[in-house]
């Protein structure tokens, strides 16, 4: 336990890791080290203190070659979106829509074989990936596939399967 200094005086406890102590002034919490404090101060401003000390603005994902591994995970994410709208709201129009399921069904009868499959592809897709890169991060809850040359193996392996699997619901 360590006692924090509030205004006015007042001290209260507050635990902390390997020995810090933690002091507040006013509403500013700051940790008292060995080495010198570099935060902001109540007065500075977070971009005029970068512009006295002559800092560039962070370029953030400007600067940086796309890897497998972090665009299948945004991917992942995106499809976890994508099918949660999408099942909202075919749910909501099916249920609260003007028209039976009927009339949806025999309107997709009425189009061109090449645009069903393309829309089933593209419907089957997202549950696929999802599905698949769901399974490779069970595997990881395992600890399992944690080396480079594992992580790579297996995008491809779910990316290749997501798309094998997706082409063979559209088939049918």
């Amino acid at each position: 336990m360590a006692l924090m200094r509030l205004s006015g005086g007042a001290r209260a406890a507050i635990p902390l890791r390997s020995g810090l102590r933690c002091v507040c002034l006013s509403t500013t919490v700051r940790t008292e080290s060995n080495s010198k404090w570099v935060g902001l101060i109540d007065d500075q401003d977070f971009f005029k203190k970068n512009e006295q000390h002559k800092r560039p603005m962070s370029p953030h994902l400007t600067i940086y070659r796309p890897q497998l591994t972090s665009m299948l995970s945004i991917t992942h994410r995106g499809t976890g979106v994508a099918l949660t709208g999408a099942i909202s709201i075919a749910g909501i129009t099916l249920g609260f829509g003007p028209e039976p399921l009927s009339f949806y069904l025999d309107f997709l009868q009425t189009l061109p074989a090449p645009l069903i499959f393309t829309g089933k592809f593209l419907l089957a897709w997202p549950f696929t990936y999802h599905t698949a890169n769901g399974v490779r991060h069970l595997a990881w809850d395992g600890l399992y596939g944690f080396d480079l040359g594992s992580l790579y193996k297996s995008g491809w392996f779910v990316l290749s399967l997501s798309i094998v699997s997706a082409g063979g619901i559209a088939c049918l």
